[in-house]
């Protein structure tokens, strides 16, 4: 576990990381908005994704940005994660799963601020549309990061 002490800006250390990654993409899925509940902390949380970069048919990259408020703790998220989507032959609806690097900064009511990178494993099913998609994922945490989170969110061209 590698762990900072909050200084001023970390936020925005976050902010801009997730949003320099989605700057890279060299064309755009889609962005949006995305919300959810964690547990451990137990949280509701809201973000935004931003455009994905393909790399093959198949597999790209997508940072996302998370705010999770409850149990006693803000929990701001950037999440790099690489994702898979298999094929579906039916249907409009399709699988995929990846993971990738995390930064958390935890700001807890009674005790230091600190900053986190974990590691975490998603999965979910999305569907295309024309102007966009939708999708509904679940998020495991692997290394210092929250236990399980369940997400939503719209995907917009």
């Amino acid at each position: 576990m590698i762990v900072w002490k909050k200084t001023h800006g970390m936020q925005a250390a976050i902010v801009i990381a997730v949003l320099l990654a989605g700057a890279s993409a060299s064309w755009a899925q889609g962005f949006g908005p995305r919300f959810g509940l964690t547990s451990d902390p137990d949280q509701v949380h809201m973000g935004l994704h931003l455009p994905t970069l393909r790399m093959t048919p198949h597999l790209g990259f997508m940072a996302s940005f998370e705010a999770g408020v409850g149990d006693d703790t803000t929990l701001f998220s950037g999440n790099f994660d690489f994702k898979y989507v298999f094929s579906a032959h039916a249907g409009t609806w399709h699988p995929y799963m990846g993971g990738g690097p995390a930064l958390h900064l935890a700001d807890h009511d009674q005790f230091d601020d600190q900053m986190e990178v974990g590691l975490g494993i998603i999965g979910g099913m999305q569907t295309v549309t024309k102007g966009g998609g939708f999708f509904a994922e679940m998020r495991i945490g692997v290394v210092d990061s929250p236990d399980l989170k369940f997400t939503v969110g719209w995907m917009f061209r």
